[in-house]
């Protein structure tokens, strides 16, 4: 009996070490649309991935999505669709590239929101992005 209680102990001490070993750290990041567009997507790209927010109407924010860490500037891709009441929807598209990461320290885990404001000059999209600890 103490033999089998002994070993049962010794297997569960390993499974539990076996799963510490296996935790990745991570942020968990949503998208926050504080423009006056939809935004039909925008992508953060982070290590040649791409990680993408759809369908995130003006006031609301995306589901949270796992992302292996972020710098406070990454590169991103923004779509928006604007609506028109007669005419065809407009749709507009930015990509921001960050120069580089001096000075900047890489975020590895922790809940973030990643306020989006997006405003059309003549025929282009601006695009400024926000990262906010929550």
């Amino acid at each position: 009996m103490k033999l089998l209680l002994t070993l049962t102990l010794v297997l569960i001490t390993i499974t539990l070490r076996g799963q510490d070993i296996q935790v990745k750290d991570s942020i968990n990041v949503r998208i926050l649309n504080k423009g006056r567009y939809y935004i039909k997507t925008h992508i953060i790209t982070v290590e040649g991935e791409d990680y993408q927010f759809s369908d995130i109407w003006k006031r609301k924010h995306s589901e949270y999505q796992q992302i292996p860490y972020l710098w406070p500037s990454n590169k991103s891709e923004t779509t928006v669709i604007i609506k028109r009441m007669i005419k065809y929807d407009i749709w507009l598209k930015t990509v921001i590239w960050p120069i580089d990461h001096v000075g900047e320290s890489k975020l590895v885990s922790g809940n973030y929101r990643i306020e989006v404001r997006t405003k059309k000059k003549g025929n282009h999209l601006e695009v400024e992005t926000e990262l906010i600890k929550e």
